[in-house]
């Protein structure tokens, strides 16, 4: 089965966001310290879904029919204070 990798990095800053859950139709993980993940699925058409509490959401399609690199950007959310 092909593995999925990359980094989940802040778009203004490009540092890795940790921490960061990941899920791919039902697959999930969550970023390293360094903003890295991995995952393994079937060959397939997913919906990738990033969350964490300080970014906005972030989804996307991946068609994974090898192993491939998907680095995700996220948006920091604003406060209000």
């Amino acid at each position: 089965m092909p593995t999925v990798y990359g980094i989940v990095y802040d778009r203004n800053t490009r540092h890795g966001v940790s921490g960061a859950f990941i899920d791919f139709d039902g697959y999930t993980t969550r970023t390293n310290f360094r903003g890295e993940y991995a995952v393994i699925l079937p060959a397939g058409t997913y919906v990738v879904r990033v969350t964490h509490r300080d970014y906005s959401s972030y989804s996307a399609h991946v068609r994974v029919v090898r192993d491939m690199r998907v680095d995700i950007p996220l948006t920091p959310r604003v406060t209000m204070l």
